[in-house]
This record gives C-alpha cells, sequence and structure tokens, in this order.
C-alpha cells in the first residue's frame, strides 16, 4: 500500500502571515546543495504540526524552479506523515531553516 504524500506547510505564506516569522531568503532557499538539511513542517491536517529536519539527497529543475528530494533524519512525534529514512519532495517555498554539511 502506498502511503499519500505529506503535506507540507508553506513557509513564505507563514512568514507573510506572521511578522516575527522569519525564514531564508529564497535565493539561499533556491542554492541548498545535496547533503545540507532543510528544515520543514509537516502540516498535521486537523492534528499537531510538527517539524523535522530532511537531508537533501537530489536537487533538479523542473518547470516551475527548483526541486528537492529528501529523506527524514527521525520519526515523527505527532503526526503519521514523517518516518525516519522516508523519502519527501518539497521546493523551496517549504524551507523554514537550513543546516550546511
Amino acid at each position: 500500500m502506498t502511503r499519500p504524500a505529506p503535506v507540507l506547510v508553506n513557509a513564505e505564506n507563514r512568514a507573510k502571515e506572521f511578522k516575527h516569522f522569519h525564514i531564508p531568503t529564497r535565493r539561499r532557499r533556491e542554492s541548498v546543495r545535496a547533503d545540507d538539511l532543510a528544515e520543514v513542517v509537516f502540516d498535521g491536517e486537523g492534528k499537531e504540526e510538527e517539524r523535522a529536519w530532511l537531508k537533501v539527497v537530489k536537487v533538479h529543475k523542473d518547470s516551475e524552479g527548483v526541486v528537492y528530494l529528501g529523506v527524514a533524519t527521525k520519526d515523527s512525534k505527532f503526526t503519521d506523515d514523517c518516518e525516519k529514512g522516508m523519502s519527501v519532495e518539497f521546493g523551496p517555498e517549504h524551507i523554514l531553516a537550513i543546516m550546511l554539511r
């Protein structure tokens, strides 16, 4: 049985909505490379949201821009959307923070 893709919070929209919610610049979020860590938020869809770090394993571009494939670095505590080692596709708009490797 295939698990549905997790829903991620759009960090850009969150930063516009809340004045004190700061994220890296779009340019910086578009320059993430393989082996960097990117922090995202899994939308709890009615449950609690949860932040998680994804290790970037692949970077490519499509017609809409940069697309990342990341692997979860830990199991989720609050949602069923994130298990350690699972693959998650995301874009720069989902990135809250970046840790360089």
